[in-house]
């Protein structure tokens, strides 16, 4: 009883402090991409961030040394064209096709400012060595449009060009500023604005410029499929470089101007290293599947950095032209996440035709299991942690060993679409369910069907009760939605819950089995009693399909995701909301676990994103998630004391089970029992 009012008066007060929009939750690490062509490409000076930007209308920033997402940046409703960082790394500039001209605070990724200067879609950007000016170029009246940054007023419009202008690039040395539109690309002296140059041997359309460090060479890269280098100080042209089978999308030299890097379009694929100024090849480096929009050295480090119509954006060491890294996570909406039962490990699935395993403590991918021809919309691990259950539109279940990633036997029957996927609690079953109406029970250990049960519709989602016997479905057509929950080992219908007006599309039983939460797409979460089915209450806040639900705080918060953008916690008693994460993109949040230590739930959204993030209500010190710091804290620690390890016992997150993590158990030794 004591425990019960405890947690109890916890939540009360957080919901008297917090019940209001909050952004995003208290992020662990999050990895992301985009799910859309990705166009544009920068590099802080300090090689410390990456911004890209892309045909979903975000810019995104991603912290180099792990790959990990830092910010999404959203306000652009159409692509984006292009981004760039200030020279001191402190702002991004985003363009593109919604006319509009952005600002970001690089550290922070809160919009600084936002204008309107042209009339039609933006196409390029760029600062001036100093910081001071921001060039930009795009398709109404074919001007190069220069502004002053510290308050987006217009310092000069350059007139000459006759069409759009596709690039612009400042001289490192600021004396120059180089554009291309039309069939020419012009020099401009920044001193005055007046035109040097029109650079010869050049007749055609020019997708990239870029100078060399030492503001002696321009390369431009050129649609007609080759790449050329201009001598700055003469204007002649030294170098036509052909290879590219298609139009050549971008150019980029490297810290000491010795390489040029291009890149080709669709049926190309390629990245063209060449040496600079003899001009002969040097490598070819391949991977991306599609049209390779940009690329960019590292001005820090050896490496190269391109992004394209694959949604990728990848890491190459160079001259060696290996591929190095992927900055992404899925290319498409993640469906499902799940922890495995000692928290160590996090599988995903995704509409991008992929499962992939995580290392739960900093997001490292560890495996990808792809060989799929359609979307993977389940994933569970079996609680001993050896099995990875896997299936989606194929119809097929798949079973994986994850000690080799190994497939140990493929379960087939259900004759449509697998929607979701569990392990019962004590790991002797496998439930699936499926649009064929059918919710069907495994047998683990040699993959026999041991049950099917007929629901009358389609069936989007299960969960088992944590004794195992009890396992709720959700579904149905729009206009006619169900929740059933069914006695396993008495093959019974024990409960049919009516009450929601859309299709059920997310189940959750609390951690002692008594309560059954169940949403969908009517946009409300129900509460039902499991003693008697009886509807217990109602949570109203979702403005869109709810998607996801889970238990918080021994049952007596529940958190909730959906298509609306938001991760939504409730208190139980009271119904009324606690906290609000509304920074989760327009896509929704599609899935969400809880770990078993109950210290950080795992989320995936509809752009690609899989992120960790703190439990607000954890106990601190509490490794097996019963919100009590007991002996079983304690013995658990004490087991695997000096062990290398990412399981719950290791509290402070640094990998190995320590002194930090003893002293954690013994200083909050009794709280919330």
């Amino acid at each position: 009883m004591l425990r019960r009012g405890w947690w109890s008066l916890a939540v009360w007060l957080i919901a008297c402090l917090s019940a209001h929009a909050q952004g995003r939750p208290d992020l662990v690490w999050m990895r992301g991409g985009h799910y859309s062509f990705v166009y544009a490409l920068a590099i802080s000076p300090d090689g410390q961030l990456i911004a890209t930007g892309s045909s979903d209308r975000t810019v995104k920033v991603w912290r180099f040394s792990d790959g990990v997402l830092l910010y999404t940046l959203v306000g652009h409703t159409d692509i984006v064209q292009a981004v760039a960082f200030s020279p001191d790394g402190t702002l991004v500039a985003s363009v593109g096709s919604d006319d509009t001209i952005r600002l970001w605070d690089a550290r922070s990724g809160a919009l600084i400012r936002s204008w309107s200067g042209h009339s039609r879609a933006v196409h390029s950007v760029a600062f001036s060595p100093d910081g001071e000016l921001l060039a930009t170029g795009g398709m109404d009246d074919y001007a190069v449009k220069i502004w002053r940054v510290r308050d987006g007023q217009l310092v000069r419009d350059l007139v000459g060009h006759t069409n759009l202008v596709l690039a612009v690039a400042f001289s490192p040395d600021g004396q120059m500023l180089a554009t291309a539109g039309d069939s020419t690309i012009r020099l401009w002296r920044t001193a005055d604005w007046s035109l040097i140059r029109i650079l010869p041997g050049y007749s055609g359309a020019a997708r990239d410029l870029e100078f060399s460090p030492d503001s002696t060479l321009l390369a431009a890269g050129c649609l007609d499929a080759r790449a050329r280098v201009w001598q700055v100080p003469s204007g002649e042209l030294l170098l036509t470089l052909s290879g590219h089978s298609q139009g050549v999308f971008s150019v980029a030299f490297s810290r000491d101007g010795r390489l040029l890097a291009t890149s080709g379009g669709l049926m190309d694929r390629t990245i063209r290293l060449w040496r600079i100024p003899e001009g002969r090849l040097e490598q070819i480096l391949r991977g991306h599947t599609g049209a390779i929009f940009s690329v960019a050295f590292v001005p820090t480090r050896p490496l190269l950095v391109s992004t394209g119509e694959d949604k990728t954006v990848r890491v190459w060491r160079v001259p060696e032209g290996t591929q190095v890294d992927t900055l992404e996570a899925h290319r498409d909406f993640v469906m499902k996440v799940a922890f495995s039962s000692d928290g160590s490990l996090i599988a995903t699935c995704s509409e991008d035709r992929t499962a992939q395993l995580w290392r739960a403590s900093d997001g490292r991918r560890l495996h990808v299991f792809g060989n799929y021809n359609s979307g993977v919309l389940a994933v569970a691990i079996s609680p001993d942690g050896t099995l990875l259950a896997t299936a989606g539109y194929d119809y097929a279940i798949r079973l994986w060993r994850l000690s080799d990633y190994t497939v140990l036997r493929v379960l087939s029957g259900h004759e449509s679409a697998v929607y979701g996927l569990e392990f019962s609690p004590d790991g002797r079953a496998l439930a699936s369910c499926s649009a064929d109406y059918t919710v069907r029970v495994w047998r683990v250990a040699d993959g026999a069907l041991q049950r099917t049960l007929n629901q009358g519709g389609p069936v989007y989602t299960i969960a088992w009760s944590p004794d195992s016997q009890l396992l709720a479905a959700g579904g149905g057509w729009y206009n006619a939605p169900f929740v059933k929950v069914w006695d396993v080992p008495q093959n019974r219908l024990r409960y049919s819950l009516s009450g929601h007006t859309g299709s059920v599309s997310a189940v959750a039983f609390s951690p002692t089995g008594d309560v059954l939460a169940s949403g969908g797409w009517d946009r409300t979460i129900h509460l039902w009693n499991m003693s008697d089915g009886a509807l217990i209450g109602t949570l109203e806040g979702h403005t869109n399909n709810v998607h996801t639900i889970t238990f918080l705080a021994r049952g007596q918060v529940v958190l909730s995701g959906g298509l609306d953008g938001t991760i939504r916690l409730w208190n139980r008693t009271t119904q009324q909301p606690i906290r609000v994460y509304d920074a989760e993109g327009f896509l929704g949040v599609r899935s969400i676990a809880l770990a078993p230590s109950g210290r950080t739930f795992a989320y995936g959204r509809g752009d690609g994103v899989v992120a960790l993030a703190r439990n607000p209500f954890w106990q601190q010190g509490d490794t097996n998630g019963d919100d009590c710091v007991n002996d079983v804290d304690l013995l658990l620690v004490l087991s695997r004391y000096g062990v290398q390890s990412h399981s719950s016992a290791d509290l402070d997150g640094n990998g190995v089970v320590d002194d930090v993590d003893l002293l954690t158990v013994l200083l909050h030794f009794g709280q919330g029992c």
